[in-house]
């Protein structure tokens, strides 16, 4: 017969170790060529869900010749840290001066299932115009894969995972529990 104990710290240590990866999802790195425009002009970003389930697209790490925001919506942070934006109807109309690379992570977490899907885009503006629709994009839909579309100008590739510190906690925590179990064990 199985001891309680036994049962019990193995069931702890088997949550410990997945807590933290419930909710993870795809992680990209973006790059936006602007060599071909010159003078200022605009990156706007774009997340939009049609369903009731919420998810977060989270933002980090930005490179490139940002200026003031022109306009936001479901937006918290800003290209100086990390930025937060909700399947809610999120967008961010940023000033940039034309001319270089810009690039960014991006990371999305939210309800595996019962969501109608998710698009993530990136637009070139000047002025009240679009330079580029569409210069990158990705769709996230229940059960699939998800779908990267990328212009002449874009360039999206999955980035390395890069653990969480919750995560990081929850796998130092699992391996206390084991260790601990095996150090009892062993008496």
């Amino acid at each position: 017969m199985m001891n309680f104990k036994t049962l019990f710290s193995r069931a702890l240590l088997a949550l410990a170790l997945v807590s933290g990866s419930v909710f993870a999802g795809p992680m990209y790195h973006v790059s936006i060529s602007t060599k071909s425009f010159s003078g200022d002009g605009g990156l706007e970003l774009t997340y939009a869900g049609a369903g009731a389930d919420l998810s977060t697209a989270t933002l980090s790490n930005f490179g490139g010749a940002f200026g003031d925001v022109l306009d936001a919506s479901g937006v918290t942070g800003g290209v100086d840290g990390t930025l937060s934006m909700s399947s809610a109807q999120s967008w961010l109309w940023q000033a940039v001066t034309f001319g270089g690379l810009f690039s960014f992570d991006i990371a999305f977490d939210g309800p595996s299932s019962g969501f109608d899907g998710t698009t993530f885009a990136v637009n070139l503006t000047q002025g009240q115009d679009y330079l580029v629709a569409g210069a990158a994009q990705i769709d996230l839909l229940p059960g699939a894969e998800p779908v990267v579309t990328a212009g002449d100008i874009a360039l999206v590739t999955p980035a390395a995972d890069v653990p969480e510190p919750s995560t990081l906690l929850s796998v130092f925590t699992g391996i206390g529990l084991l260790g601990f179990t095996l150090r009892r064990r062993a008496r």
